[in-house]
């Protein structure tokens, strides 16, 4: 069907996820008389989004700090270099506040959730101008204190925006599409 519109399907990268109602008999995939399995998993990245059965967002949120770090990681000399602070904020919050924050949008905010994200942030926030969590104490510096020196966004505040800018994009709908409707369903009627 896929080759007759043009498609073509990378079995590799193709995998399948199933829940408890789905039949559990392997897919098989026929392409030029060669037939492959698909692999069948419990996890898969999808859009950016790490997805699982049971929409876990732990996760989703171990792999987001993960590549957070990472975009920090291949900024860390350009900012060791620059000498303004605003400058580095700026790069910081371009760089690595969209991988923290990315698809914050649909996340289920709970306090141990924002924790989490602001612990990696301060993190990084500490590395941005380069105090460690030893010297922090030391000096008796406060989380307020690194933000001030280092001029960055907060991340909550980042997210909050998101999430409030996601609910008007999807109160401002009217085409019938499901995030609307679901948005309005009442379980009861």
């Amino acid at each position: 069907m896929l080759g007759k519109v043009g498609l073509r399907m990378n079995t590799n990268k193709t995998k399948v996820m199933r829940n408890k109602f789905a039949s559990q008999s392997p897919v098989n995939v026929t392409h030029n008389n060669v037939t492959t399995c698909i692999e069948e998993v419990n996890e898969y990245v999808y859009l950016g989004r790490l997805l699982n059965h049971n929409n876990e967002l732990e996760p989703e949120l171990h792999r987001i700090r993960r590549a957070a770090r990472a975009a920090f990681n291949k900024i860390k000399n350009t900012t060791d270099a620059l000498s303004c602070p605003r400058i580095r904020a700026q790069l910081f919050d371009s760089i690595v506040l969209p991988a923290l924050t990315y698809g914050s949008e649909v996340w289920t905010f709970t306090q141990a959730l924002s924790e989490r994200v602001r612990v990696t942030h301060a993190a990084l926030k500490r590395r941005l101008v380069g105090i460690s969590l030893s010297e922090k104490r030391q000096r008796n510096l406060h989380r307020e204190d690194i933000r001030a020196q280092s001029e960055v966004r907060d991340p909550l505040l980042v997210i909050k925006k998101k999430k409030l800018g996601w609910a008007g994009h999807i109160i401002r709908r009217n085409d019938g599409r499901w995030t609307r409707l679901v948005q309005e369903w009442y379980p009861n009627e």
